[in-house]
């Protein structure tokens, strides 16, 4: 899979859990800074 379909699962994913903009946007970061570390 590529990252623009990992981001969209876990736009999916996040907006389940959580409501709140901030926290959404954390996870994103947290997210892409893991990615591009892994490769």
């Amino acid at each position: 899979m590529n990252f623009g379909v990992h981001l969209k699962r876990l736009n999916r994913r996040t907006i389940a859990f959580s409501k709140s903009d901030e926290m959404h946007d954390a996870v994103i970061k947290l997210y892409v800074h893991y990615h591009n570390h892994k490769l």
